[in-house]
C-alpha cells in the first residue's frame, strides 16, 4: 500500500506530508533573553515564533471492503477479495518535526491501525525518528521531496518478528508541464528491516501517477501501485510481487491544509476486475 503502517503500507510521511501541503512560515526573528534588557514584550514573543516552526501532521489510508460487499467489515485483501483476517481499518501516521528552515525538518512519527468496526480500537506501529526535506530538487515544475526514517520494534508484530529497527526511505517526486493542466509523479520507498527472522526483510515500493486538474482545488488522477517484498529465506537479491493495483479516483484540497483522495483500487495482483476491486481513500490534514 502506499503509505506505511501496520499493513503493507508506504508512508512516506515525513515528504509525503511536506510534498502534499505548503509548509507554514519559518519566522526569521530570534528572541532576545532576559540579560539584554528588552521589555517582557518582546520576550513574549519566544513562544509564538517556536509554535510557527511546529509541524503537526495527520495522515491515514482507508482500506476498505470489495465493491461486490461493499458492506461487509472485511477489508479486501491483496487480492481484491474479503479478508479472511483484515478488517476495514485506518492506516494512520501522525508526524509531530520542528522545522529547522521552512523546507526542512526533524521529529518523530508515530503510526497506528484504527479499526472502527466488531468492536476493535487501534494498534501501535513501529514509532520513528525522522527528517525530511520537502524542496530537496525544486526547479521549472520539477520538485523531489526526501526523508528518512528510523524506526524501532514498539510494535507486537514487529517484536514477533524479532525485528531489531527499520530504516527507510520514502522519496516522492513531481513534474508538472508548463502551461498545462497535466502534472506526472511517483511515490516510492525502500525498507530494510534489521534482525527479522520470517517474513519480509526488504520491501520497494512505487506508485506512478497522472493527474489531470479540472479546477483550481479538484484533480483526477490515475496511479499505478506496485509493492515487492525480499523475504529472510530468499535467494540475496531476489523479490517477489506481493501486490499490484491501479487506482483510479480524483483529489480534492479542501483547504491549504487539508486534501482528501478518494479512489477505487482495481487489484490486478490476481486478475482484476469488479469482483476484485475496493473502496479507498486517502486524507492528509496539516494542524500546524
Amino acid at each position: 500500500m502506499r503509505h506505511s503502517g501496520l499493513v503493507s503500507g508506504v508512508l512516506i510521511i515525513g515528504a509525503l506530508s511536506g510534498f502534499l501541503v505548503p509548509i507554514s512560515g519559518w519566522s526569521q526573528e530570534s528572541s532576545t533573553s532576559a540579560v539584554s534588557g528588552q521589555s517582557s514584550a518582546s520576550q513574549s514573543t519566544v513562544a509564538p515564533e517556536i509554535l510557527n516552526n511546529l509541524y503537526l501532521n495527520y495522515f491515514t489510508t482507508y482500506h476498505g471492503a470489495p465493491l461486490n460487499d461493499v458492506g461487509s467489515a472485511r477489508a479486501a485483501d491483496r487480492n481484491g477479495v474479503i479478508s479472511k483476517t483484515g478488517l476495514v481499518n485506518l492506516d494512520s501516521e501522525a508526524t509531530a518535526a520542528y522545522m529547522i528552515t521552512p523546507a526542512i525538518g526533524a521529529g518523530f512519527v508515530v503510526p497506528f491501525l484504527m479499526v472502527p468496526v466488531k468492536g476493535e480500537d487501534w494498534i501501535l506501529g513501529d514509532v520513528g525518528i525522522k527528517v525530511f526535506q520537502s524542496n530537496t530538487i525544486s526547479n521549472h515544475g520539477f520538485v523531489l521531496a526526501t526523508n528518512l526514517i528510523l524506526q524501532a520494534p514498539t510494535s507486537q508484530a514487529s517484536q514477533a518478528r524479532n525485528m531489531t529497527y527499520a530504516i527507510k526511505t520514502t522519496p516522492a517526486v513531481r513534474y508538472t508541464f508548463p502551461n498545462s493542466r497535466f502534472s506526472v509523479g511517483a511515490w516510492t520507498e525502500a525498507k530494510d528491516y534489521a534482525g527479522v527472522t520470517v517474513d519480509k526483510a526488504y520491501k520497494l515500493y512505487a506508485e506512478p501517477y497522472v493527474s489531470y486538474k479540472l479546477m483550481p482545488k479538484l484533480s483526477l488522477s490515475l496511479s499505478y501501485e506496485m509493492e515487492w517484498h525480499h523475504d529472510v529465506h530468499n535467494a540475496p537479491m531476489t523479490f517477489s510481487t506481493y501486490q499490484t493495483d491501479i487506482q483510479p479516483g480524483f483529489i480534492w484540497n479542501i483547504t491549504q491544509n487539508i486534501m482528501l483522495n478518494p479512489y477505487f483500487q482495481v487489484f490486478t495482483t490476481n486478475h482484476g476486475g469488479y469482483d476484485s476491486t475496493a473502496l479507498g481513500a486517502v486524507l492528509n490534514a496539516r494542524v500546524l
